[in-house]
């Protein structure tokens, strides 16, 4: 018999809380390498697949290439995305190890604290952990499966202006994770319930619509482009500092191809102002390049506010001309946060 490991959680589904007021809404959520030359055949049909223990289902449209070493499977979503699918005996080296590795993989400095979040724990020695990092050209979105002797990794790698676009794709194929247990075991026992993230009041503009996230956000949203890439709206909190404001919107400046800041006094920084929850950095940035499949330049307007021991960033992307628009939307969005 096969039993779901992933199925049940609700940890990539963001959920709408209910508010008095229409327009302020509360969100919460709860709490390997490609080889060198890949070579893509057919598409899958939305075709299950199978590895040791473990099965799921690929979403249709993906294809599938020559794995490489330590892999079990590698998919191609298209504009350069993949997933990998890979496992390793034992604990794999520990997931700090790993988690460095990935960081490296994006351009990130490998740190002596990494953070992954829980979302499932089972008696029988199962663990599911999850992280996102976000690099300048390209992010990684990675689970992985700790089962009593192997661990699974499942990785999807992307350029950075474009992850969330697949991120629905991947949280598709994670939540079909099933585990094939023995027919003579009993059926196993729910998971526990992960502890939920802080919830976040905000006034929600008209026409954006609440999309599914990664588990690293409080509050996920869509814009419809009308013919061009639709926006996304992200409200991420990370513990600490969380970087210097100047490394994380030049950061945000090389996804767009821009050159970085040399200090904290260039205007090019941003704005300062004081929403509901105190004082936050706003700054908008357009590409001067086309970065777009279609030749279209690329936009990202960028909050921060810093509260106690959270920092959290407010981060809006798309095609220029649909972040343009949304400029005075997204200013009224980040100043009307309260927090928890």
């Amino acid at each position: 018999m096969s039993r779901p490991i992933l199925s049940l959680l609700p940890f990539l589904t963001i959920i709408s809380l209910s508010c008095t007021e229409e327009k302020i809404r509360t969100y919460r959520v709860a709490a390997d390498d490609a080889s060198s030359e890949p070579v893509a055949t057919a598409a899958v049909p939305n075709a299950p697949a199978a590895a040791g223990p473990l099965r799921w289902q690929v979403p249709e449209g993906w294809k599938e290439e020559a794995v490489g070493q330590f892999q079990t499977a590698l998919y191609s979503l298209g504009g350069d995305a993949k997933v990998s699918v890979s496992k390793l005996p034992g604990d794999a080296g520990g997931e700090a190890a790993n988690v460095n590795r990935w960081q490296q993989q994006v351009g990130l400095e490998p740190s002596d604290e990494v953070f992954m979040e829980t979302v499932a724990v089972e008696d029988d020695g199962i663990s599911v952990k999850w992280c996102q990092l976000e690099g300048k050209t390209d992010s990684i979105m990675a689970a992985i499966i700790s089962l009593p002797d192997e661990t699974w990794f499942f990785k999807l790698t992307a350029p950075t202006l474009s992850i969330e676009t697949k991120a629905k794709e991947f949280s598709s194929l994670l939540t079909s994770v099933e585990f094939a247990a023995k027919a003579a075991e009993p059926p196993a026992a729910p998971a526990p319930a992960a502890a939920e993230k802080p919830g976040i009041g905000l006034d929600v503009p008209e026409g954006w619509v609440k999309s599914e996230g990664s588990a690293m956000r409080v509050a996920s949203f869509s814009i419809p482009g009308d013919g061009t890439p639709d926006g996304d709206v992200s409200v991420i909190p990370l513990a600490g500092q969380s970087g210097t404001t100047l490394e994380n919107v030049n950061r945000w400046r090389a996804q767009l191809q821009l050159a970085a800041l040399a200090s904290e006094d260039d205007p090019a920084l941003g704005k300062k102002a004081t929403g509901v929850s105190g004082e936050m950095l706003i700054t908008h940035m357009v590409s001067e390049k086309n970065v777009f499949d279609d030749d279209s330049k690329g936009g990202i307007s960028t909050a921060i506010l810093r509260a106690g021991e959270t920092t959290w960033f407010f981060k809006l992307g798309g095609e220029a001309e649909l972040v343009g628009r949304n400029r005075e939307k997204f200013e009224a969005f980040v100043l009307s946060a309260k927090l928890p």
